[in-house]
């Protein structure tokens, strides 16, 4: 008993072979431009507590570079969750910053480089970045934001901190105090 017959093979082996590459060419677009379901990437924030002795770790490194080192910026990524780039300034040195990266609770750089920023003393009612993200998620517009990183930075007017909360819908900045 035949479940079905072929008359001619020659053209079906060749429609097959055909078949299976346009397949695997379509396969392989899809793929490589995305085509398949992806997660949101979101920044999995440290605890404010880690932030914290992050900090206090940088701002050793920092005062022995200069003892009025202030800090001037904090970046953090959802590339590297477990990384923390402090950036200080200081009036006795010009136009430069001491960048200090720490991944863990280890400093594993800290180099002078050039920069024109100012800085501040860190306030005791400072907000942490996983509540920055917080509110930027409450936003009406970006409840369903992918955050791919956060920074604070030092106001211009001299006298505020801000996160700087990068989204795939832009940069939003949150007052960094309570």
């Amino acid at each position: 008993m035949k479940i079905f017959e072929v008359k001619n093979s020659k053209y079906l082996v060749s429609f097959l072979v055909g078949l299976v590459g346009i397949l695997a060419i379509l396969g392989f677009v899809l793929w490589n431009r995305g085509g398949a379901v992806k997660k949101p990437i979101i920044v999995a924030p440290p605890k404010v507590e880690t932030e914290n002795s992050r900090l206090e770790v940088a701002q050793v490194r920092a005062r022995e570079w200069n003892a009025d080192a202030v800090l001037s910026k904090v970046s953090l990524s959802s590339d590297a969750p477990d990384r923390a780039i402090y950036e200080f300034s200081s009036l006795q040195v010009k136009n430069k910053v001491l960048s200090v990266i720490i991944d863990g609770s280890s400093v594993t750089s800290a180099e002078e480089i050039a920069a024109v920023v100012t800085g501040g003393e860190v306030p005791s009612n400072l907000i942490g970045s996983d509540e920055a993200i917080t509110k930027v998620l409450s936003i009406k517009g970006y409840e369903e934001a992918k955050i791919f990183g956060v920074e604070m930075i030092y106001g211009p007017d001299g006298k505020q901190w801000y996160w700087g909360v990068k989204t795939d819908k832009g940069v939003v900045s949150i007052k960094a105090t309570k």
